[in-house]
């Protein structure tokens, strides 16, 4: 058994069976570890809270309810729910003694042990991610005029050291980005992340 790994994902009422599906295969394949799961959220009803407990009891789950926070201002587009602003918010509403988590987006499924994962040494960044395939880190670079060479990630899993991200304004930059009318952020704060973590 591992000290307790803690989760992070945020939802809104339409993705609440993707997240009980989630939590089911995150607990089917790592019945060895102890979780806390942190769920952000947008008012979702106590029914529906109940019923994604309902599938996973043997899961402790903390429901914050982020209904009055300013990154729910921000409006969804396409396939993206403004739920997806959520974890911008996590260092504001977390227990300050929580000093790692791993954010899930709610639409994937675990297949695997994700200690190694959880585990991964930071070294002195804020946080770790997977870079996308599908986007050009040059073209990415090239529009938000970024110095250097980087790599565009993928927001779905981010591992995250919280102390470091309460240092600096890391997410509060990021909002300020997506504040602007016209921000040019294609894949949301997806984009706004990358430009901020560069």
């Amino acid at each position: 058994m591992t000290d307790v790994i803690e989760i992070v994902c945020g939802i809104d009422s339409n993705y609440a069976p993707h997240l009980a599906v989630m939590l089911k295969s995150l607990a089917q394949y790592n019945q060895r570890h102890r979780f806390r799961i942190h769920v952000l959220h947008d008012s979702i009803p106590d029914e529906l809270r109940q019923r994604v407990e309902s599938c996973n009891k043997e899961l402790e789950i903390n429901w914050i309810n982020a209904a009055n926070h300013k990154v729910l201002a921000f409006e969804g587009f396409g396939h993206i729910s403004r739920a997806t602003y959520l974890r911008l918010m996590m260092i504001d509403v977390l227990d300050p003694a929580i000093k790692r988590v791993l954010y899930l987006d709610v639409d994937i499924v675990i297949n695997g042990d994700i200690l190694s994962l959880w585990t991964t040494s930071l070294g002195d960044k804020a946080c770790a991610a997977v870079p996308d395939a599908w986007i050009s880190a040059e073209k990415f670079a090239k529009k938000w005029n970024l110095p250097g060479q980087g790599r565009y990630f993928n927001a779905g899993v981010m591992l995250f050291d919280l102390d470091k991200l309460r240092e600096k304004p890391y997410m509060e930059q990021a909002i300020k980005i997506l504040a602007k009318p016209d921000n040019g952020c294609d894949w949301a704060d997806q984009d706004a992340l990358n430009v901020v973590f560069w």
